[in-house]
């Protein structure tokens, strides 16, 4: 076929020979259905086209029903042409493009059921738009509310900083007139501190002697434990001979006590008796408690305040005034305290139980079975009636005494079985200074009372008053080395007994035991001392400024007095009924 061209268009078309010769005139008059942001006149190269869109906005975002129209219309009027051709060769030379041209209706097709969609979203968009805006709407009205509310509590709360700032600037007031004062109180202070920094450093030097004293001691306790290990073992056996020789021992004091009793009738005179008691307090007494004491006091503070109260320690004004470390403490070293103590609530206990009176036999009489009477009153009778009758003679009263313990003597033997519950109820009564008293101290400790009561008895037998002091005498007065009624109760260096002059008495160790001798008149004779009380007395190196006060016993404390005011004649005849009625 010649070449021409085709009505319409006004283009050159190509020989129909060529395989290709349609495709110029498709790219004029036909617009892919792919390029939906494209005008399909812009595709035309006319001279005075422009692109049809001013800014990157999409046309089709922005009308999409006109821009589908638009290439709707135009893809039509490329097809018509294309039609017509093809009808004009025959149309059996274009399957190929008859294929492109049903894929492009089917993509068509899609656009227009993507367009449909996106119109819905958009419809959903201006909804979701129209929410946001009444969203903002209500926060904005919350916003107010809660900055009218933030707005009212910051006013409240400056009302009530600007109170409170009013009432910090008082109080800072006084503090600022408090604070003016402290320089002056720092003064002081630094003064006392000086002070302390001083005595800490005393007290330093002093625990640096102390902790390399207490190395010496800890190295000598590990010596003596070993020891005591050794000892320990040399006890054991020495208790196989002790159990051997308990008979013979027995039958030796046995024949002892019988050699006593005997001695009564022979004249007792006062340096014998001196001999006597310290020969028990040396060798009996002394080395019991130093064997049976403990270390350290059980609970040191109650145990003190007991022993105060029993008149062991001293505590008058004038010695609690004196300064701590001239007083007597309950944790001196070496187990000192208990040793002390023991001591003297032992030698308390025996001139109790065998010295306040003659009648102590009168504990073991038959007449304690009585009901409603007990032992304590017989003996108590036994008293008032030598009391009334020495008030009228002493003579009289002292040869009543003398008899009385003798018929006492014969109607209850004096022998262990009497003294045991005393030993007993002294370990009860004491047991915070003693170590574990077994049955053979215990059976030594009623040995002890029973010897000291066979003394008892051969001195109420004598004729003479026997009186005893105890702390009520010393407590006031201030020690006196020359004294000849009291001494201290270790001896001590020449320097420890220049301190302890002048100091006053801790402890009475060991009471004053005085005799007064009825002469042939029957009157009492100069008082005689057979034991001379031991009292403790510090011997720290602080010196007491004070002047010395011996010891003046020309009185006698209110509770060792005999001399009380006579009573009548008819309680003299009472009492005296009374004895008789007791000794038939």
């Amino acid at each position: 076929m010649a070449d021409g061209y085709l009505p319409g268009d006004g283009g050159y078309m190509c020989s129909p020979t060529e395989p290709y010769f349609i495709f110029p005139l498709l790219r004029d008059h036909c617009t892919s259905p792919y390029l939906d942001d494209v005008d399909i006149e812009a595709q035309r190269p006319h001279g005075d086209s422009k692109p049809s869109c001013t800014d990157e906005t999409s046309p089709l975002l922005e009308n999409p029903a006109s821009s589908q129209q638009k290439v709707s219309k135009r893809f039509d009027f490329g097809l018509g042409k294309f039609l017509v051709l093809w009808q004009f060769f025959g149309g059996g030379c274009f399957g190929y493009e008859t294929a492109q041209i049903q894929d492009i209706e089917e993509i068509e097709r899609k656009y227009e059921a993507q367009s449909r969609e996106l119109d819905g979203l958009r419809r959903e968009r201006d909804s979701f738009k129209q929410s946001l805006k009444q969203e903002r709407k209500i926060c904005e009205q919350k916003l107010e509310s809660l900055r009218a509310k933030h707005k009212k509590i910051i006013n409240q709360k400056e009302e009530e900083w600007s109170k409170s700032m009013e009432t910090a600037s008082s109080r800072l007031q006084d503090e600022i007139s408090k604070v003016e004062a402290i320089p002056f109180q720092l003064q002081v202070i630094k003064s006392k501190m000086k002070a302390i920094s001083s005595q800490l450093q005393d007290e330093k030097s002093k625990v640096k002697a102390i902790s390399s004293q207490l190395k010496d001691e800890k190295f000598k306790v590990e010596e003596i434990s070993s020891q005591l290990q050794d000892e320990k073992a040399k006890v054991a056996e020495l208790q196989k001979h002790i159990e051997k020789n308990e008979k013979i021992v027995t039958k030796a004091h046995e024949t002892h006590v019988s050699s006593l009793s005997k001695s009564v009738s022979r004249p007792f005179t006062d340096d014998m008796i001196k001999d006597e008691l310290k020969c028990f307090y040396e060798n009996y007494l002394l080395p019991w408690c130093g064997d049976l004491s403990s270390m350290e006091v059980d609970e040191p503070e109650k145990a003190k305040e007991r022993l105060q109260s029993m008149g062991i320690i001293n505590n008058c004004k004038s010695y609690m005034n004196e300064p701590a470390n001239l007083q007597f403490s309950m944790d001196l070293p070496d187990g000192k305290s208990p040793m002390v103590l023991l001591q003297a609530v032992f030698s308390q206990t025996l001139c109790n139980t065998f010295l306040r009176d003659a009648y102590f036999l009168a504990d073991g009489m038959e007449i304690s079975k009585v009901p409603g009477q007990d032992h304590a009153d017989s003996r108590r009778w036994l008293k008032e009636v030598e009391d009334m009758l020495c008030k009228v003679d002493k003579s009289f009263g002292v040869d009543w005494r003398i008899q009385t313990v003798e018929s006492l003597e014969k109607a209850t033997p004096f022998n262990l079985h009497l003294v045991e519950n005393k030993a007993k109820n002294f370990v009860q009564d004491f047991h915070f200074l003693l170590k574990e008293v077994d049955d053979q101290a215990l059976k030594d400790l009623s040995q002890l009372f029973l010897d000291f009561g066979n003394l008892a008895l051969k001195f109420w037998k004598m004729r003479t008053i026997i009186k005893i002091h105890g702390l009520s005498r010393f407590a006031e007065q201030r020690f006196d080395a020359e004294s000849p009624f009291i001494e201290a109760d270790i001896v001590g260096s020449p320097d420890a007994r220049r301190r302890r002059q002048g100091r006053y008495v801790g402890v009475v160790v060991r009471p004053l035991i005085v005799s007064e001798p009825l002469g042939q008149d029957g009157g009492a004779s100069e008082e005689v001392v057979w034991l001379k009380a031991a009292g403790w007395v510090s011997d720290f190196e602080d010196l007491v400024d004070t002047s010395v006060q011996p010891v003046i016993d020309d009185g006698e404390d209110d509770g060792d007095s005999d001399d009380d005011d006579c009573g009548d004649d008819d309680d003299v005849m009472r009492m005296m009924t009374m004895m008789m009625t007791m000794t038939l």
